[in-house]
C-alpha cells in the first residue's frame, strides 16, 4: 500500500523590500540599462544642436556646395565616393553618410546635426561595452564613457557637420575594438573560436579608415590592450607568444599603412601640407610637445576653447624646454607606475599614440591644434583618471556614496560646460566671435566672421575684418578675394578689381576669384570683359556650377542665347537641383519663343522650391504668351502672395487682366506697381493702354509721356502714344512720335504703316 501523500497549500507571499531591492540592483547593473542612461544624458545635453545652422568652414565642401552630395544617394554618387580624394581624404563612408542625410533631410541643417549627435551617442555606448567586456568593471567603464560623451573638448567633433568623419571613424573604431576583445577572449579560452570576431574587427577597422584615417593607430592600441586589460602578454597559461600577437595585427597594420600613404598623397594634392620652410622641424616638435600639455590642461580646465587655434610659430625656448620636460616626465612616470598599475602606461600611451597623426609633426593647414583631435585620444587619460580615482578612494576607504556624489558632480560640471560651449556652434557668427574673444592674431576667425557680416549686408564691418586678415597674413588669398567681394557689393569696382587680381597673383589656380571678378564685371554690364574670367574659372574647375551660371548670364547679356543655354545646361548637369539655373534657362528659352520648354523649366524650379516667386512670375508670362490667361493670372497671384511688394508681378497681372478686357482691375494693378516702383516705364506704358481702352484717353496720354520720360527709346510706347494722339486729332504730334518710333526701331512695320495711314512717307 502506498503511503498517503500529504499536500500542503503554500500561500504566495508578497515581495519583500529585500527582493525588490535586489531586482532594482540587477536592472541598474545591467549593461543595457547603463547604455540607456548614457544615451539619455548625452541626448539631453546635445539634442539642441538640431537647431544649429551650417557654418562657413568646410560645410560647403562636404554638403552645401558639393554637387555629388546634393544629389543624395545615387549610383553615380556611390562610385564618386569611392574614387575621389576630394577634401584631402579618401573617406567614402563619410561622403555616403552626408549623401544619406541629404536624401533624408535635404539642406535642413538640423537633420545633419541630429545624425552627428546620434553617432556620438552610439559611440559612447559602444565605448562602454568595449571597456566593460575587457575589464569587467561596469561603473568604471560607464564613467569613462560618460566623460567621453560629455567633455567640452568633444563639442567641436559633434557640432561641426564637416567633422562627421571624426564621429563616424570613432564609432567604427570602437566597434572594431569590441569585436577584437571578443576575439582575444576566444584565444584565452574565455569564448569559443573567434575567427568571425577577428574578421568583424578587421572589417570595422577598414570602415573606420574609410571614414577618417585618424584610426590608423588602432593596431598599436590593440597591442596595448593585449598588455592590459586583456593580459595576453602576461598570462603564461594562455599560450600566446608576443610574435603571434604581432602577426595577427599584420592585416590591420597593412590597411593602416596604405591608408596613411593615400592620405598624405591626398593632402599634398590639395596643398594642405605645409612646407618645412613655413614650419621647420624644430618648430613642429615644439608645437607638438606644447599641444600635448595644452590638451591635458584643457581636459582639466576646459575654458577659452576656440576654433581655430592659430599656429604661434616658433615658441620661446624656455616654453619649448618646459613642455618637453613635462611630456618626457609624464612618460617616465607612467612607465614607472605601470609596474603595479598597468592601466597607467596603457592609458597614457593611448593618449600619446592616437594623437600622433594630428599632433603637428606632419603639419596640415595653419592651426596649432584643434579640440576635435582629442575625441578618441582622451579616452586613455579618462581610463587612467577613473581607475586611479577608484583605487585611491578604495585605499582611503571613501564611502561609496561620496564616490558617487563626486562622480556625478564631475559629470554635471562637464555637462554644463559642454552646453555652454555648444552655444558657440549655433551659427558661423557666434562661432568666430567666440574664437576672437579668446585668441589673438586669429586671421581665419576674422576672415570667416567677415563672410558672415558680408552676407548680412554689413559691408564696412566685413571689410574691416578682411583688412585685418591681410594685415596678419598678406599671402592669404581668400581674404583678398573676400575683400574684393565686399568692395564690389559697395560699388567700388576698381578697388575690388585690384583685390581680385592680388588674389590671382598669390594663387593663379583659384577658380573662385576668377568667377567673382567675372561676376562683378557682368553686373556692371561689362559682359565682354567678364567672359574670359568666367571661362578661366570653368577651365580650372569644370564642375563649377556658379561659374557656368554666371557665364550663361554674361552670354545672354550679349544676346548670345544659344551659348547661354549651353552654359545653363552644363550647370544643371553638375547640379540638377539648381533652381536659379533652371529659371535662367527658362528665360533664355522663352526669349527664343520656345515657350513649352521654358514652362517646363519654370515648373522644375517650383518642384524644387514652391516658394520661388520669380518662377511663378515667369511661368505666368509664358502662359500669358500662349493665351492661357486664367492660368497666368493664377501664377501671378501666387507670386504676389510670396512677394506682395514686388512691382513686376502686379504689372504682369495687369497685362493678363487687360487681356481679358478687365480694364478696371488691370488699371488697379498697374497703379499698385507704380506705387511700389514709381520709375517703372513699362507699367506707365501699360497703364496708359488700359486707360485708353477704358475710354480715359487724356489720362492715357499723360502716362505715355511719363513712360517716355523714363525710357525715351521705347518704340512701342511711341507707337501707342502716336496712335492715341491721332485719335484725338493731334496729327502733327502723332506723326512726330511715329517717326521717332521708326528712328529708334528702323524695322518697325506697325509704325511705318500708321505713318502711311496719316499720309506720311515713312522713308
Amino acid at each position: 500500500m502506498k503511503p498517503t501523500e500529504v499536500r500542503q497549500h503554500v500561500k504566495a507571499q508578497p515581495p519583500t523590500a529585500a527582493t525588490t531591492g535586489s531586482s532594482v540592483a540587477r536592472v541598474a547593473n545591467h549593461p543595457a540599462f547603463v547604455c540607456l542612461l548614457l544615451a539619455i544624458v548625452t541626448l539631453v545635453v546635445y539634442l539642441r544642436a538640431r537647431t544649429f545652422d551650417f557654418i562657413n568652414v568646410d560645410d560647403d565642401i562636404y554638403v552645401t556646395d558639393n554637387n555629388q552630395v546634393l544629389r543624395g544617394l545615387t549610383w553615380g554618387g556611390f562610385c564618386w565616393a569611392f574614387t575621389n580624394l576630394a577634401a584631402g581624404f579618401w573617406h567614402p563612408l563619410t561622403w555616403l553618410s552626408h549623401m544619406a542625410d541629404v536624401q533624408l533631410y535635404g539642406l535642413r541643417a538640423g537633420g545633419h546635426h541630429l545624425t552627428a549627435v546620434l553617432l556620438h551617442v552610439a559611440s559612447t555606448c559602444v565605448l562602454f561595452l568595449v571597456l566593460r567586456r575587457m575589464t569587467g568593471a561596469l561603473w568604471r567603464s560607464a564613467m569613462v564613457a560618460a566623460l567621453f560623451a560629455l567633455h567640452p573638448l568633444h563639442v567641436e567633433a559633434v557640432a561641426w557637420v564637416a567633422e562627421r568623419k571624426e564621429v563616424l571613424s570613432a564609432f567604427f573604431g570602437f566597434l572594431s575594438l569590441l569585436f577584437y576583445a571578443r576575439y582575444a577572449q576566444s584565444k584565452t579560452g574565455q569564448r569559443a573560436s573567434g575567427i568571425g570576431d577577428y574578421l568583424s574587427a578587421l572589417f570595422f577597422f577598414a570602415c573606420g579608415l574609410m571614414s577618417k584615417p585618424m584610426v590608423v593607430t588602432l593596431p598599436l592600441m590593440m597591442l596595448l590592450l593585449d598588455y592590459w586589460p586583456l593580459s595576453r602578454m602576461r598570462s603564461a597559461e594562455c599560450g600566446v607568444r608576443n610574435g603571434s600577437l604581432l602577426l595577427e595585427k599584420a592585416p590591420f597594420l597593412a590597411l593602416a599603412f596604405v591608408s596613411g600613404l593615400v592620405t598624405i598623397h591626398a593632402e599634398r594634392g590639395i596643398g594642405a601640407l605645409a612646407s618645412t620652410e613655413q614650419y621647420p622641424v624644430p618648430v613642429r616638435i615644439a608645437n607638438a610637445a606644447a599641444s600635448y600639455v595644452q590638451y591635458l590642461w584643457q581636459m582639466f580646465w576646459p575654458v577659452k576653447l576656440a576654433f581655430p587655434y592659430p599656429h604661434p610659430g616658433p615658441l620661446p625656448w624656455e616654453v619649448s624646454l618646459l613642455t618637453g620636460i613635462v611630456v618626457a616626465g609624464l612618460c617616465v612616470a607612467a612607465l614607472w607606475l605601470g609596474r603595479s598599475r598597468p592601466y597607467v602606461p596603457v592609458g597614457w600611451l593611448w593618449y600619446v599614440v592616437t594623437l600622433l597623426p594630428v599632433i603637428g609633426l606632419i603639419q596640415v593647414s595653419s592651426h596649432a591644434r584643434a579640440d576635435r583631435y582629442t575625441y578618441v585620444p582622451l579616452v586613455g587619460i579618462f581610463v587612467v583618471l577613473v581607475w586611479g580615482a577608484v583605487e585611491l578612494c578604495s585605499r582611503a576607504r571613501v564611502p561609496r556614496a561620496a564616490m558617487v556624489v563626486a562622480a556625478v558632480s564631475v559629470l554635471a560640471a562637464c555637462a554644463v560646460r559642454t552646453s555652454n560651449q555648444l552655444t558657440c556652434w549655433r551659427n558661423s557668427g557666434a562661432l568666430f566671435r567666440c574664437a576672437l574673444a579668446v585668441t589673438e592674431n586669429n586671421y581665419v576667425a576674422n576672415n570667416n566672421l567677415g563672410i558672415v557680416l558680408f552676407h548680412q549686408g554689413r559691408l564696412e564691418e566685413a571689410m574691416a575684418h578682411y583688412r585685418e586678415v591681410v594685415r596678419l597674413a598678406p599671402a592669404y588669398c581668400q581674404a583678398w578675394n573676400n575683400l574684393g567681394n565686399a568692395l564690389a557689393s559697395a560699388g567700388r569696382v576698381e578697388e575690388a578689381r585690384r583685390c581680385y587680381l592680388k588674389a590671382i597673383q598669390i594663387k593663379p589656380d583659384y577658380a573662385a576669384v576668377f568667377n567673382n571678378l567675372g561676376l562683378m564685371l557682368a553686373n556692371t554690364n561689362r559682359y565682354a570683359e567678364a567672359i574670359p574670367y568666367l571661362a578661366s574659372a570653368i577651365q580650372l574647375k569644370p564642375d563649377y556650377v556658379f561659374a557656368h551660371w554666371n557665364l550663361g548670364n554674361a552670354l545672354a547679356g550679349l544676346g548670345r542665347a544659344d551659348e547661354a543655354i549651353g552654359q545653363y545646361r552644363l550647370a544643371l548637369h553638375h547640379r540638377p537641383a539648381y533652381p536659379e539655373a533652371w529659371n535662367a534657362l527658362g528665360n533664355a528659352l522663352a526669349g527664343k519663343g520656345q515657350l513649352e520648354e521654358a514652362m517646363n523649366c519654370y515648373r522644375r524650379v517650383l518642384q524644387i522650391n514652391p516658394q520661388n516667386a520669380d518662377a511663378w512670375n515667369n511661368l505666368g508670362n509664358a502662359l500669358g504668351a500662349r493665351g492661357k490667361l486664367e492660368e497666368a493670372i493664377t501664377c501671378f497671384r501666387a507670386a504676389l502672395r510670396l512677394t506682395p511688394d514686388a512691382a513686376e508681378p502686379h504689372c504682369n497681372l495687369g497685362n493678363a487682366l487687360a487681356g481679358q478686357t478687365k480694364y478696371a482691375e488691370a488699371i488697379a494693378q498697374y497703379q499698385e506697381a507704380l506705387r511700389l516702383k514709381p520709375r517703372y516705364a513699362h507699367a506707365e506704358n501699360n497703364l496708359a493702354g488700359a486707360l485708353e481702352m477704358a475710354g480715359r484717353v487724356d489720362e492715357a496720354l499723360a502716362h505715355y509721356q511719363a513712360a517716355l520720360q523714363l525710357q525715351p527709346d521705347m518704340a512701342v510706347t511711341r507707337l501707342n502714344f502716336g496712335c492715341s494722339l491721332a485719335k484725338v486729332g493731334r496729327r502733327e504730334e502723332a506723326i512726330a512720335q511715329l517717326k521717332e518710333a521708326v528712328r529708334v526701331k528702323p524695322d518697325y512695320p506697325e509704325a511705318k504703316q500708321k505713318l502711311r495711314d496719316l499720309g506720311v512717307d515713312p522713308f
